[in-house]
């Protein structure tokens, strides 16, 4: 069976009014997750413990059902029809793509989720391990009711995308590139999240592009 370490419910006081009992805000504490992008293209999120989970489906459901309780308009007849508020802290995130065969850890990740008129808004931040040299990334979250979309913005500091090299073959040039950047990246995904569209604001710092088989010596970046 799935394992969280803590498990926080706040209930909604209108509800238990009428003599029921909802949920308005969940927030789950130090669990261990797992984030899989199948070789179909489907996306995976479930709870494990150490030993992963007797039924990965089930625990699919769990956080399945609470992100798809949070994005619907409130629904008194429902068991999550009066969630409001979701949110995982101190979690540690396995990744997987399976289309890639690659895989990376996050060993911090934490996750709010709000429900408001027009949709569901929401921060998250994560410490990327790549290499052995931490990435902080911070981003807001936006689900667009209208349309099922996704909005993502990731704000960016000292990032060398050399860090980079090793998620996917396909970012492996990114090797040849140490320099530090620092700024924003936005991406707009439709409700099967597929991209819409990408905006990339960054300014690099000084640094170096290394050629081995184009060039003799690394190329000086100044600013």
């Amino acid at each position: 069976v799935a394992t969280v370490p803590e498990l926080r419910i706040a209930f909604s006081l209108p509800a238990l009014l009428r003599g029921r009992v909802a949920p308005a805000a969940v927030e789950l504490v130090a669990p261990r997750l797992s984030a899989i992008r199948a070789v179909d293209g489907t996306f995976h999120l479930d709870i494990r413990n150490d030993t992963g989970p007797d039924d990965p489906a089930a625990t699919d459901r769990i956080l399945t059902d609470l992100v798809t309780a949070l994005r619907s308009p409130p629904d008194p007849t429902e068991p999550l029809g009066a969630l409001t508020s979701l949110r995982i802290t101190d979690a540690v995130l396995a990744v997987e793509n399976r289309q890639t065969g690659t895989a990376w850890t996050v060993p911090r990740f934490g996750l709010s989720l709000a429900r408001d008129a027009s949709g569901v808004r929401g921060t998250a931040s994560a410490d990327l391990d790549l290499g052995g040299r931490i990435n902080r990334l911070d981003a807001t979250v936006v689900y667009r009711v209208e349309d099922g979309g996704l909005g993502v913005t990731a704000a960016l500091a000292d990032v060398r995308p050399a860090d980079y090299s090793q998620i996917a073959p396909v970012l492996a040039p990114l090797q040849a590139l140490d320099v530090a950047f620092g700024g924003s990246v936005t991406l707009d995904l439709d409700g099967d999240l597929r991209p819409l569209g990408l905006t990339i604001d960054l300014t690099g710092g000084a640094g170096s592009l290394s050629l081995p088989g184009d060039l003799r010596v690394p190329v000086a970046l100044v600013t």
